[in-house]
């Protein structure tokens, strides 16, 4: 649940289930290549 709470609070849509389904891999992934 941590890193979809560092998502959300990043802009990254997604919800903090603390599940890491496909839409959290998406979001890292993005995060990633905006860094």
């Amino acid at each position: 649940m941590h890193i979809q709470r560092r998502l959300v609070a990043h802009g990254f849509p997604v919800v903090v289930d603390g599940k890491r389904g496909p839409k959290t891999k998406a979001a890292v992934v993005a995060f990633q290549k905006a860094r």
